[in-house]
């Protein structure tokens, strides 16, 4: 069976055509995938998804449903481009294996043999990981979810992977299962130290290219000539389009930044399913394929309350291999957060099939929506002919009535602003959230990044001090913070903690803008203070007359180091901090206290570098006090100035 398309000037309509060779029987069973996906789509809160499904070396069906998105006209279609996040983890495999098979790479050598200045905190497990390892996610590197800004473009991968030196390994690698990007990280260095060329460039030259995906793309600079589905987020009883997410580059490897359409995937199935092949080119061999499927190790697979069988899913090469009713597939699943995809082999019938969705399908709340895994494994059933069954679907669904209630006279108490405090989770990197009472008198929490809608949700409380989370998304547990007076100081929410902030600390502060106008950030109201050219300097008399001096330079005109030098001219260093870091928006925070000794007393200094790659410029910070007058109120100060600052663009 073949998918043909026909473009109308004004609208696109996509019909499956069935050549001569069909049976009645196969072209009855496509129909009913069509109207089960069709009946799928209108059950989800999911503006739209697409699909392919491949048999042999065929695509057999290939189809969008839905708008790309929500309030607009254009059809989501099996061309539409989204980011396909973990799934392309099985390019990167595939890259190694291709050079594996060209005797460049082996599965079993350390690293280090590629990269010899590899290491972690601890050097005798480090040595010990292998490509195999970083591919099945058995390196035993712990996963930090996100990176550094890079502030030059060159060796940005390379850098990364260097600062693993300070990462310690638990466990020694090879033995257990944990989900790890940083391991593919390492993976797509070595691709690009054996080639001379860039990991992106190689999977475009070797992969997308002899598969003629000419609707994909690797890294942001070769994405920019698509039109890229951003997705969506999720509200109460509906998705909302979502603003360009931020990419880590530094996982490009992992899936960070691989876009592509369900009709480009159908080609890169084809591969898979003809050992190697696709039409008269060879990219891999059916022995490297085979390598690709082996599992090397296991993990907990999907418990029976949420539909499973609860049998080990294996992890191969960027693969998981699952038991569904009898069946191995293998299989692997991607999300941003704002999109979501799933891609699978049924090695027994020769099939395998792709869906692309722009919303990310994984938050839904299962209890509410099916599961992806009950929606292909369904399509599978029907198009072999075989009933659906309940898969992947919840199967321990009662509800229990909560009998408390929070008394409305509280209700003020939770009213207001939070914002991250202490050590920010990447997953709320620059989050706030609102508790409000809407019109109805229902309490809702929304999330924002910045100023970006993140997510909206209804509170309902269990006691007065934890509350579920309810929207179209997954429950989540959230706890307040309350302190014995009745106070509600802030709350804990997916392991981060929020500080509640009292409306009159907004009013407290104002905006500072550099002369050039390039640079603002947050001070106290009460601080005076002048520019002079880029150089503001001020005493914080409110703060036991602590000095504030703030510069505004071009990107790395003054390394840090140099920086602290000059400040420190002539004064004998007590002791240091440590040097911390951290990623603010679009920059990268650089911070180390300080003490030194004149005339026998002792001083201590803050230095802090805020540096934007975009913008080509940093601030250059130096906040200093006699020792023992750092007060927590001439902290929160310098918290305020690292939470507002910016650039402007």
């Amino acid at each position: 069976m073949k998918l043909y398309s026909i473009c109308f000037q004004f609208s696109l309509v996509f019909s499956i055509a069935f050549i001569s060779g069909n049976t009645i029987g196969q072209t009855s069973n496509l129909d009913k995938v069509d109207q089960y996906l069709q009946n799928y789509h209108s059950s989800i809160p999911v503006p739209g998804f697409s699909i392919v499904i491949v048999e042999g070396d065929e695509v057999i069906f290939s189809k969008g449903y839905g708008k790309e998105l929500l309030g607009k006209s254009q059809p989501m279609s099996p061309h539409s481009i989204l980011n396909i996040g973990a799934v392309g983890r099985g390019f990167t495999a595939l890259a190694v294996m291709q050079l594996v098979e060209k005797g460049v790479l082996d599965l079993d050598t350390p690293i280090t043999e590629y990269l010899p200045w590899f290491r972690t905190a601890n050097k005798e497990y480090s040595d010990m990981i292998t490509l195999r390892m970083c591919l099945s996610n058995t390196s035993g590197i712990p996963p930090q979810y996100e990176s550094l800004p890079e502030l030059e473009a060159t060796n940005s991968s390379e850098n990364f992977v260097r600062t693993f030196r300070s990462f310690f390994i638990k466990r020694k690698p090879g033995l257990s299962h944990e989900f790890c990007d940083e391991g593919y990280s390492i993976a797509g260095l070595v691709i690009s130290k054996v080639t001379d060329i860039s990991y992106a460039e190689y999977i475009h030259q070797n992969i997308l290219l002899p598969l003629e995906m000419k609707k994909s793309a690797v890294g942001s600079e070769m994405a920019s000539s698509f039109e890229i589905i951003d997705g969506h987020e999720m509200g109460l009883s509906q998705c909302y389009p979502a603003s360009k997410p931020r990419t880590d580059p530094n996982f490009i490897a992992a899936g960070s930044e691989i876009y592509s359409s369900t009709s480009d995937l159908g080609k890169y199935m084809t591969v898979l399913l003809n050992n190697g092949k696709y039409q008269n080119r060879q990219l891999l061999s059916a022995t490297s394929i085979k390598e690709l499927f082996k599992s090397n190790t296991s993990f907990q697979g999907l418990g029976t309350m949420l539909g499973g069988n609860g049998i080990d899913i294996g992890y191969a090469l960027g693969w998981m291999e699952m038991e569904i009713e009898n069946r191995n597939i293998l299989i692997h699943t991607g999300n941003n957060g704002n999109v979501g995809s799933i891609i699978g082999v049924n090695r027994d019938k020769n099939q395998a099939f792709a869906m692309l969705f722009n919303a990310d399908v994984n938050r839904l709340d299962r209890v509410e929506y099916p599961g992806m895994e009950n929606t292909v494994n369904n399509v599978i059933h029907i198009i072999n002919g075989e009933k659906t069954t309940d898969f992947g679907v919840v199967r321990d669904n009662q509800v229990f009535e909560e009998d408390y209630r929070l008394p409305e006279v509280k209700r003020h108490k939770y009213i207001g602003q939070y914002q991250p405090f202490g050590e920010e989770s990447p997953l709320f990197k620059d989050m706030n959230l609102e508790v409000i009472l809407n019109e109805e008198g229902i309490m809702e929490l929304i999330a924002r990044q910045e100023q970006t809608f993140k997510g909206q949700y209804e509170l309902e409380f269990t006691n007065e001090s934890r509350a579920i989370l309810r929207s179209i998304a997954q429950p989540r547990e959230i706890q307040f913070s309350i302190y014995p007076d009745g106070f509600v100081g802030g709350l804990f929410m997916f392991g981060s903690e929020f500080k509640k902030v009292d409306k009159i600390d907004g009013h407290r502060l104002k905006e500072v803008k550099s002369s050039d106008k390039k640079l603002s950030f947050l001070l106290p109201k009460n601080v005076e203070y002048e520019w002079s050219e880029n150089r503001l300097k001020t005493t914080l008399k409110e703060y036991a007359n602590a000095s504030l001096e703030i510069t505004v330079a071009e990107l790395k005109s003054q390394s840090f180091e140099s920086h602290i030098q000059s400040k420190l001219k002539g004064q004998d260093i007590n002791r240091k901090g440590v040097v911390s870091k951290a990623s603010i928006k679009e920059g990268l925070w650089t911070e180390q206290s300080v003490i030194t000794e004149d005339g026998g007393k002792l001083y201590q200094y803050i230095f802090a570098f805020y540096q934007d790659p975009i913008c080509g410029k940093q601030m250059q910070l130096t906040l200093s006090n006699t020792w023992g007058d750092f007060s927590s109120e001439l902290l929160d100060v310098l918290q305020n100035i690292q939470k507002s600052v910016a650039f402007g663009k």
